[in-house]
């Protein structure tokens, strides 16, 4: 049988108590929201071409959501390096040589625990533009 014990007395001084324990809570509940905050997206960037991997990951960067772990310039290189450090994303360019993109995200859905990833075509820099002045920055 379980005994129930009025919120009064289990907390002893009544109501200040209370109000002692709810600004503890509140306190408890915006340092979790804090440390929430600044969990971010682990990514991986598959990009040939050094300037434009490292616009992309400042890009990325700036979101203050997303850190860029590793960075490849081969398909086989960003496979295996996807397998080392589980990434929760990998940001693809379309036009990367070897090993055609859509094989290798195949064999990304493959792994134990397949990261996110997104297709652009390493136009990043002129869409961002785009974007910025207003555009759709969904050009072919």
């Amino acid at each position: 049988m379980t005994m129930r014990i009025p919120l009064r007395n289990r907390l002893g001084d009544g109501f200040e108590s209370q109000g002692a324990i709810s600004s503890e809570l509140r306190e408890l509940a915006s340092s979790i929201r804090s440390v929430v905050m600044w969990i971010r997206i682990r990514a991986v960037i598959v990009e040939d071409e050094p300037l434009a991997a490292q616009y992309l990951a400042a890009l990325l960067d700036d979101t203050y959501q997303v850190e860029v772990v590793g960075s490849a310039t081969e398909s086989e290189a960003g496979l295996h390096l996807c397998a080392e450090l589980r990434p929760d994303a990998v940001f693809l360019d379309i036009n990367l040589p070897g090993r055609d993109v859509v094989s290798l995200a195949a064999q990304l859905a493959m792994l134990p625990q397949p990261p996110r990833f997104g297709l652009y075509d390493g136009r990043c820099r002129s869409r961002h533009r785009r974007v910025s002045a207003g555009g759709s920055g969904l050009s072919a």
